[in-house]
């Protein structure tokens, strides 16, 4: 008897695996359409409109009903970009803090890019992990640029490239953090996963981890022992904050789409942007966000997701260990599985990009995941507006990888 690989959930995964198949009540490749092309594509659009319904009802959908008012907080220049700050205010939480980047020299309205940073279980910031506003950076955001993105600030690199490119914060990173200082002491405590850390700090530096001075990350007025204790913090009370928004019937991908779709919005209302020309693009948590909004929201013309793609098998066996919150939807991988989520855009243009050595997902569900992806294109005749790449090298978004990433939306946001 062939010994079954090991899984999360031991003995059980077999029942689990096969409680999982066949289940998927709304996955396109079992639509049913017309031979017709244009019967096909309007199956697509009927399917399309189902599955968006659906996703909105299993997240607990936020929809904003009112207009982003935004407010320009500073503005500068660096290396031939014009950067500004920008803030709004959500319905929920702080307010959100977000970059515009744009070169110096353009004229008209440019196409524009939403920039989504990454998790990477580094939450003291956000924006800042794929943006460099001037000389002086903080060691961490340095080592974080060389580990995932060869050494570079992606924001800035895709705003080269002659785009306006607006980098929000998002749900519990940067200022959209929970401010430790409004918790009770007590779940600090419990929460950390070194008790110690948290009698190395005053309860008013605890108070202080809020939001920084606008253009701040380049000055030195972030203690290192602030950045590692929310982290510390962060990284263990994403259960508790998981918890909470299940109870209250909704999700943590209901804020975070909530969140991006407002910057969405603000983008595209921007004068010096073609609304009819925006991409987005992200790696890893950053990627799965693009899945997300993107599958989501038609705005969105072009996608490039970077180092997030595998199935629910894959989550529910596999990896879910090495997951964060932002990524689970209750009873969805009834109806879908995971890489039909960005093909709730289909036919407009995605690419999906990974590595051979991820350790986030198991080799043969991202290629199954692949498999999937390009099976829904191609029952829309859409195949020529997919690209899936691989490469050699563990979970980053690296020169080569990025090269093929703005190649793809020069192709369909400037072609």
């Amino acid at each position: 008897m062939k010994e079954e690989k090991r899984n999360l959930l031991g003995s059980y995964g077999s029942w689990l695996k096969g409680y999982m198949e066949g289940k998927q009540m709304l996955s396109p490749l079992s639509w049913k359409m017309g031979k017709k092309l244009s019967s096909s594509r309007a199956g697509i659009k009927e399917w399309k409109e189902k599955a968006r319904s659906k996703f909105k009802e299993l997240i607990g959908y936020l929809p904003l009903k009112e207009n982003i008012q935004a407010k320009v907080l500073g503005k500068r220049h660096y290396e031939g970009l014009i950067i500004e700050e920008i803030a709004w205010q959500m319905p929920f939480g702080p307010e959100t803090r977000a970059y515009f980047l744009k070169p110096e020299k353009s004229a008209g309205a440019l196409p524009g890019v939403l920039a989504l940073h990454d998790h990477g279980g580094f939450k003291y910031f956000g924006k800042e992990k794929i943006t460099r506003i001037g000389e002086r950076v903080v060691p961490v955001i340095k080592e974080h640029w060389k580990k995932y993105y060869s050494g570079r600030a992606l924001a800035n690199e895709i705003a080269k490239q002659g785009y306006g490119v607006l980098v929000p914060d998002v749900f519990t990173f940067g200022s959209r953090k929970i401010k430790t200082g409004d918790l009770p002491d007590n779940a600090l405590i419990k929460y950390l996963d070194d008790p110690g850390l948290i009698r190395e700090l005053k309860m008013e530096e605890k108070s202080s981890i809020t939001t920084a001075p606008p253009f701040s990350v380049d000055l030195k007025d972030v203690s290192e022992k602030q950045i590692d204790f929310y982290n510390r913090f962060a990284k263990q009370y994403e259960h508790i904050i998981a918890k909470s928004l299940f109870s209250a019937g909704t999700t943590w991908p209901a804020l975070v789409v909530a969140d991006d779709q407002a910057a969405l919005s603000y983008l595209c209302s921007r004068r010096d942007i073609d609304e009819s020309r925006i991409g987005c693009c992200g790696l890893s948590g950053g990627g799965l966000r693009t899945n997300y909004l993107a599958g989501l929201d038609d705005r969105i013309k072009c996608s490039v997701t970077a180092g997030f793609m595998s199935t629910w098998r894959d989550f529910a066996l596999n990896v879910s260990y090495a997951h964060t919150w932002m990524l689970y939807i209750p009873h969805i991988s009834r109806y879908f599985d995971f890489p039909e989520i960005i093909g709730m855009r289909v036919p407009l243009p995605s690419m999906v990009l990974s590595t051979l050595s991820d350790p986030l997902y198991s080799a043969e569900e991202t290629e199954r995941a692949g498999e999937i992806l390009s099976g829904v294109y191609k029952k829309a005749d859409a195949l020529d507006r997919l690209k899936i790449s691989r490469y050699e090298g563990p979970h980053y978004f690296n020169i080569s990888m990025q090269k093929e990433a703005f190649a793809w939306l020069d192709h369909w946001l400037k072609g």
